[in-house]
């Protein structure tokens, strides 16, 4: 008689990440909130593909003409301007995701966990990301890279610029800020885990991180 599949593990709490200290004294308020959930990618199920038709019929051109100046985009915005990047040019998440939407008329159903964080990203305006927890050494935090240093998979792997502010774990980067995580510490067909995490800019409501981070959490529970 085989034995019964071992429960997941339960979710771990949210936990602030680290900022390296000259990027807090720059950018005082930024904050890296982190989560651990279980997580196996998996196709959309149908309740959340059922959600996602809603937030399309809601998000109209004349959202779209309006969102920037909601306060969640709009700190995005100002955020995305100290930091030296032009958001008219590499949209903010939210923005993105609105253009993405009258580009293509939708939202269609890509899989799991990338649905679940694209449903809290416009609900809240806050976006949310997911890196395979096998793949973490130690706890994230938000630092500037060094000169020879590299993000991702690949021969060659991308170069990270001497400064540019990144995504990271005790040993390597891992993203960089507010672009999507690449291979080897996306969510695979072999991920059990993932750490969820969100880059809080200055001005950002905590209720909406939590909110954000809440909705992402209930979907890959139930997934």
């Amino acid at each position: 008689m085989s034995e019964p599949p071992t429960p997941p593990a339960p979710d771990g709490p949210a936990e602030l990440g680290w900022i390296e200290a000259a990027i807090e004294d720059e950018f005082p308020g930024l904050a890296l909130v982190t989560v651990e959930v279980a997580c196996r990618p998996t196709r959309t199920a149908p309740w959340v593909v059922h959600r996602l038709k809603d937030l399309s019929n809601r998000i109209t051109g004349a959202y779209a003409l309006q969102v920037r100046q909601l306060t969640v985009p709009a700190l995005h915005r100002a955020f995305f301007r100290q930091l030296g990047l032009d958001p008219d040019v590499r949209r903010p998440p939210m923005e993105q995701a609105i253009f993405d939407r009258l580009w293509t008329g939708g939202f269609p159903p890509e899989g799991m966990p990338g649905d679940a964080l694209l449903v809290g990203l416009l609900e809240t305006g806050v976006a949310v990301w997911a890196i395979d927890a096998a793949t973490v050494s130690g706890p994230l935090g938000v630092r500037g890279a060094t000169a020879g240093e590299s993000v991702g998979a690949g021969d060659p792997a991308p170069a990270l610029r001497p400064g540019e502010l990144v995504v990271a774990d005790a040993e390597r980067p891992i993203a960089r800020l507010f672009a999507p995580v690449p291979p080897p510490h996306a969510p695979s067909a072999s991920t059990l885990r993932v750490v969820l995490f969100v880059l809080q800019v200055p001005g950002v409501p905590a209720m909406a991180v939590q909110e954000s981070l809440s909705t992402c959490r209930k979907l890959l529970r139930i997934a």
